[in-house]
């Protein structure tokens, strides 16, 4: 079986306000300025803004180093955006941007983050039970936290969360009925990613559902067709041509999905256009 990828699209959006407290700083300074910093230095909201604008080098000359020490002070003190800043801290810690990685460090800030409702956290904290980040991997748990993500997240994790959940109860806890389910809601709202794991779904026969190629391959077509083309499934796509699944058998269709994947930045693509015979 072609293994399964698990697509994990980190979405971090720091000015939705969906199911979160808004900062007005974010607005009244829509990039670093010195004024900021100034006011920084004794109001805690605008550190969170300043530690942002370190980390992205929106004004600034980017330091990650410096985003920390600004997020740290942060979450020094309780105040109305504490919950980002916690969660924004963890992420330095999860990726080990400007400090130490260190993923038990992560997991206990997303915590703390999701304590304050931090609408970014929750997602985040449930990737950290899915794959085991600072934590051990409890699949209920990480249900429980994209749930809670897709009911007061951002629009962006509400949609992750959909495909997470789908992905976990298809593929990880043999629920296929209400994997699809999940997913196809993820799907209706654009979801690269769930259009390919319902693919996956049919393409290797997962729990109850029979393998039906014309079908998956309807999926991976649809995945390719939103606004998150991943390159792999274009490969993918290609594999079905060159293999005549679901479809007619049509090597040049296969030949330019891979050029096409193999321009996306998909190596196993450029190998396919060096290997096989067109």
């Amino acid at each position: 079986m072609r293994k399964i990828i698990i697509v994990a699209l980190v979405l971090l959006c720091q000015f939705n306000t969906y199911g979160q407290v808004i900062n007005p700083l974010f607005f009244k300074y829509p990039q670093w300025s010195e004024e900021l910093e100034n006011l920084a230095q004794n109001n805690f909201p605008a550190k969170v803004v300043v530690g942002y604008y370190y980390e992205t080098g929106n004004g600034v000359h980017k330091n990650l180093k410096t985003a920390v020490k600004w997020y740290k002070e942060a979450i020094s003190q309780p105040h109305d955006d504490i919950g980002r800043a916690y969660n924004n801290l963890a992420n330095c810690y999860e990726y080990g941007k400007g400090i130490e990685k260190d993923l038990k460090k992560a997991f206990e800030y997303y915590s703390l983050a999701t304590q304050y409702k931090d609408a970014n956290s929750y997602c985040n904290l449930a990737e950290c039970y899915e794959y085991g980040k600072g934590t051990d991997i409890d699949f209920d748990k990480a249900i429980i936290w994209y749930k809670t993500c897709i009911n007061n997240g951002t629009p962006q994790g509400k949609r992750k969360s959909q495909v997470r959940i789908g992905y976990i109860l298809s593929f990880e806890k043999n629920e296929i009925d209400n994997g699809i389910l999940y997913l196809k809601a993820a799907s209706e709202d654009g979801s690269a990613a769930a259009y390919y794991y319902l693919g996956e779904i049919y393409n290797h026969g997962v729990g109850n559902v029979p393998i039906d190629y014309k079908k998956a391959l309807s999926y991976f077509k649809l995945s390719i067709n939103t606004d998150e083309v991943l390159p792999f499934v274009v490969t993918l796509i290609g594999d079905f041509y060159y293999e005549g699944k679901g479809t007619p058998q049509d090597k040049t269709k296969a030949k330019k999905m891979y050029q096409t994947a193999a321009k996306r930045g998909d190596k196993d693509a450029a190998e396919k256009l060096n290997m096989l015979t067109f």
